[in-house]
């Protein structure tokens, strides 16, 4: 993955925000064969965990460097989506014990800002 940007803006429901630097990317999982598709992205020893569906296009986005930043948007967005557009139900913020192990599935004392019903994502052309 080439990254045009430099940093992952991660921007909270609740006004918290979290900038991760793309340097510090090391890898991502989509598990899709879950009661909720999941993406889980590890930026050194902090995991993005974003769960929803139709989450493909971020992965696609991630891959062709275009990624600027995710948020978490109110619940009455879940009305406006369109289908098969990629939707999210909860967006983790979790550090990572080792670097090199695979994602746990956090339970809900460790979701810092609780559910967060959609994800926006900020692309370069």
């Amino acid at each position: 993955m080439k990254s045009e940007n430099r940093d992952l803006s991660v921007r909270l429901l609740r006004g918290r925000s979290l900038l991760l630097p793309w340097s510090r990317y090391v890898r991502i999982w989509h598990y899709k064969d879950e009661p909720a598709e999941r993406l889980v992205l590890v930026f050194g020893g902090t995991e993005i965990v974003v769960i929803g569906s139709h989450l493909s296009p971020i992965m696609e986005t991630i891959e062709e460097g275009r990624l600027a930043w995710i948020r978490d948007l109110p619940e009455e967005y879940r009305a406006v989506q369109k289908p098969g557009e990629t939707f999210i139900e909860r967006l983790e913020v979790n550090e990572v014990s080792r670097e090199g192990s695979e994602p746990t599935s956090p339970s809900d004392e460790e979701t810092q800002d609780g559910p967060s019903p959609a994800l926006g994502l900020g692309m370069k052309p």
